[in-house]
């Protein structure tokens, strides 16, 4: 049979079928040898035409069904997936639209979402498609549904090179330029300062990634990043003399590549980074950074997990070459995954040599956290600790031949992560934390109680 008696003989079948299923069967129009299918008929008829390949006899039993019941979704789905199986990318979106444009109930709606999400994937537009999963997510009328989008989501990520995040953040606090909480005496009197500052710091961020397969278990990842940061005085902090907000605003653009390998068995992960940025501070330029960073990744047990990095770093004041410095960094992790959460030790030590009194130093941190994993009334919290040792090569500049500085910080923080306000996958999160930092110099004592608002992504 040629192409032609196929179409012609596909555009009588499809005629047929459309007559059958919109006209009804009376005693005048019924026939005793006539073959006669329920709508119930159609529909499985186009199901088992897709199901054994046959994409084209599955098109056009749709295309009879919906000649009957122009709205009828599961004659859309069919035929949306029979179009992607043929190749035509255009017509497979429009049907998957109009699927979700008809949808009424939730159950619809949620699989009319699917339906576009996996009909622009098939359009190679990947970034789309998870958006419209993550409105499939919102709409699942159940946990078992909302658990298929949501791994549906974790695939199409998986599958697509570009990644981009946003993140936004409130932070209110009572002492936003980090002041000292008392004058520093002199021979002769004090040093007087700004005092702490109270109010808000808003801030957001994009990051773009685009990421390259190299081998199996390689790939090389390519990012661009941007971050900003505003103050808002509280009407208190506006009175200080001196006081602006403007000088407190911060800025940073950069980019990075990323190499990392993962080994047969998926135990050992190693990565090299190579990162460039420039700093800003109150609108001014005011140093340009380079850090290369190695880590690695080693699962020791299925609970147990151990990290190790090491880091480098050169960092080019624009506003006073005297604050050039160079340093180096390395530290390790070590995370034990129980039923109900996870505790993280962390612990690290480092060096930065310069000629700047306040910058040369030697340092070390240790830090304990635990997240649990499973929300308790109705938050899920982590809990978090770390204590911190920083040695300067030098003493005050206002005490040139006094001892060398030397400070010591605490902070303790609490996060609240509201999993059941989530909203297309992002959830708002709450953090308090508690930093009090105690020197050998008044001038560089600080305490600060900062909170914190953002959103995370919960898949």
């Amino acid at each position: 049979m040629t192409s032609l008696a196929r179409l012609l003989c596909r555009g009588i079948c499809a005629l047929l079928t459309a007559v059958v299923l919109a006209v009804p069967a009376t005693a005048d129009t019924a026939r005793p040898d006539a073959l006669r299918i329920t709508l119930d008929e159609a529909r499985q008829a186009a199901a088992n035409a897709l199901m054994a390949g046959r994409a084209e006899d599955a098109l056009i039993l749709s295309q009879g069904v919906l000649l009957g019941a122009p709205e009828d979704k599961t004659a859309l789905f069919i035929k949306a997936r029979a179009l992607r199986q043929l190749g035509n990318r255009d017509a497979a979106v429009e049907t998957a639209r109009m699927a979700w444009q008809t949808s009424e109930t939730p159950r619809d709606r949620f699989y009319s979402a699917m339906m576009m999400a996996q009909m622009r994937s098939f359009a190679g537009q990947n970034g789309v498609a998870q958006l419209w999963l993550r409105r499939a997510v919102q709409l699942a009328p159940d946990d078992r549904l909302k658990e298929i989008a949501v791994e549906d989501f974790r695939h199409v990520r998986r599958i697509t090179p570009w990644r981009f995040a946003m993140d936004l953040s409130l932070q209110p606090s009572d002492n936003l330029n980090n002041a000292p909480t008392e004058d520093t005496p002199v021979p002769g009197g004090v040093i007087k300062v700004t005092p702490p500052l109270s109010g808000l710091r808003y801030g957001a961020g994009v990051q773009m990634r685009y990421i390259k397969p190299l081998a199996p278990r390689v790939r090389l990842q390519f990012s661009g990043f941007a971050h900003g940061s505003a103050v808002r005085l509280s009407d208190e902090a506006k009175n200080v003399p001196g006081a602006d907000a403007g000088d407190y605003s911060s800025a940073v653009l950069g980019g990075s590549v990323t190499l990392e390998g993962m080994a047969q068995d998926g135990g050992r992960l190693g990565r090299a980074q190579l990162s460039l940025r420039r700093q800003w501070q109150g609108g001014d330029p005011i140093a340009d950074i380079a850090r290369l960073d190695l880590g690695l990744d080693q699962r020791l047990s299925p609970t147990v997990g151990l990290g190790l990095r090491l880091g480098f770093e050169d960092v080019k004041r624009l506003d006073s070459p005297v604050g050039d410095a160079q340093r180096r960094d390395a530290g390790l992790s070590l995370t034990k995954r129980f039923a109900h959460g996870a505790l993280t030790l962390d612990m690290g030590v480092g060096e930065t040599f310069s000629a700047a009194y306040n910058v040369g130093r030697q340092d070390g941190s240790v830090g304990l956290s635990y997240a649990f994993a499973q929300p308790v009334a109705g938050v899920l919290p982590t809990l978090s600790f770390d204590y911190g040792v920083y040695n300067y090569d030098a003493p005050w500049i206002g005490a040139p031949n006094g001892p060398a500085r030397q400070d010591r910080q605490r902070r303790i923080g609490v996060d609240l992560l509201l999993p059941e306000f989530d909203y297309y996958g992002f959830a708002p999160e709450v953090g308090v934390s508690f930093t009090d930092r105690k020197s050998n110099y008044n001038l560089y004592e600080t305490r600060s109680t900062d909170m914190r608002f953002g959103l995370k992504s919960v898949f």
